[in-house]
């Protein structure tokens, strides 16, 4: 949001420019970020993003959009003084033209996590010398998609590219969530994982209401689904125009065995859990907290590591549970082992059997998978907020090893029970 204020600091002071994002947040019902809501305000105060052609005849500060078409570096020099420097750059494009944007020193590192294809917001300074350059001040991932020259050239030259009838399976579905246009007005998408004979997909649909009512586990019959040749891995996008309805016939998805997922490969696969290490929390070199987790999954071909990223890594995973996991992708790790890895685009189903009553005494307690409930025989993971260290008798819905109370009352700790309890923790450990 600072540098949003920035483009429009010489008409609104810092309070003013605030309360303007605050009230823009209120009028939406929170439904929109700050960062929606800055640009928003700029756009209303006359200030908006520029096309590429436009940027280098700007004085000052700067807002525009551009797809990555190359990235270089980063590079090390020495400045006259001694100093160690570093500078990379991205030759970023839309459907106005191209322009080098320059990052320099610890900004310069940045570009190692960024590809060909990804949609930036840049703010930057232009080149006084009126080149096609821009020096960058910030910069951030946006998920909207913009065309350049070369591909609005070919677009031009061979037609829209053509929609394609679909017949797939659901796996995933998101909540409809609001985004932000180029030309600051909003919009709605809902993104799904799917998934046939021929494997997996992404599918972003830009009218929700053709997906009302669609579960995960749906048959689909999709008539207007165009293919984005744009994206990187399998994507499908739909609008207005396109039709759906239930299929005549029950869609499945293959699965890959563990020991067939090869390098680059976009696949599902199924398996148990056979070791899951708790979540780790840091922080992106863009300043943004996310997550990561490693894990091992198995089935009969073996064993096979996998790392979840982002909201995948939060999701509650123990030991013994059997998963699903698509639209993942095949990597070698640092050690030159096979990895599947799993975030942005991908989905996890957690395979759980069917729910059964119980009534279970025991005390509550921390593990690395989270709040459970210990009888001294075993533990199942609670889904609820019980306090630490109580000990309570529950009765609840058992699936898998996730107990959902129903009803649970504190109970009084008897010596025969905690002595027993003592013994299960310590015999382990004895000769």
């Amino acid at each position: 949001m600072r540098m949003h204020y920035a483009l429009v600091d010489d008409l609104l002071s810092p309070e003013e420019f605030e309360r303007r994002v605050a009230e823009t947040i209120a009028k939406a019902g929170d439904l929109i970020d700050e960062h929606t809501a800055a640009v928003m305000v700029v756009r209303e105060a006359g200030r908006q993003h520029v096309k590429i052609r436009d940027v280098p005849a700007r004085a000052t500060l700067t807002c525009f959009f551009g797809k990555i078409l190359g990235i270089e570096g980063p590079k090390h020099f020495e400045r006259r003084g001694g100093d160690c420097g570093q500078v990379s750059s991205l030759m970023v494009g839309d459907d106005s033209g191209e322009i080098r944007a320059v990052l320099w020193d610890d900004a310069a590192t940045a570009v190692t996590e960024l590809e060909v294809g990804e949609v930036l917001e840049i703010f930057g300074r232009p080149k006084q010398s009126g080149a096609a350059e821009v020096h960058v001040l910030d910069m951030r991932r946006t998920p909207c998609d913009i065309a350049t020259r070369e591909e609005g050239a070919r677009v031009r030259a061979s037609g829209e590219v053509a929609a394609e009838t679909l017949e797939v399976r659901v796996v995933h579905i998101e909540k409809p969530r609001r985004f932000v246009r180029r030309d600051g007005t909003e919009g709605e998408l809902v993104e799904a994982v799917v998934g046939n004979e021929e494997g997996t997909a992404r599918l972003v649909c830009w009218y929700p209401p053709l997906l009302d009512g669609v579960i995960p586990k749906s048959s689909l019959h999709i008539e207007g689904a165009r293919p984005n040749p744009r994206a990187r891995q399998r994507e499908y996008t739909v609008g207005e125009l396109a039709a759906i309805r239930p299929a005549e016939r029950d869609v499945t998805v293959p699965f890959s065995a563990l020991a067939e997922v090869e390098e680059g490969s976009i696949c599902a696969v199924c398996g148990q859990v056979a070791a899951i290490d708790p979540p780790r929390r840091f922080t992106t070199r863009k300043g943004e907290e996310s997550w990561v987790r490693n894990g091992v999954l198995a089935d009969e071909s073996g064993t096979l590591r996998v790392v979840f990223w982002g909201d995948l890594a939060k999701e509650d995973l123990v030991p013994r549970e059997g998963v699903e996991l698509y639209h993942a992708v095949g990597r070698r790790g640092r050690d030159g082992e096979m990895e599947l890895h799993a975030g942005w685009g991908s989905a996890l189903v957690i395979a759980l059997p069917e729910p059964e009553e119980i009534s279970v005494r025991g005390t509550v307690i921390d593990t690395a998978f989270g709040r459970c409930i210990d009888d001294g025989r075993t533990s199942y993971l609670l889904d609820g907020d019980l306090m630490l260290g109580a000990e309570v008798k529950i009765r609840g819905t058992l699936t898998g090893r996730r107990l959902r109370p129903i009803t649970w009352e504190p109970v009084m700790p008897d010596a025969a029970s905690l002595k027993g309890r003592a013994m299960h923790l310590i015999r382990p450990s004895l000769p």
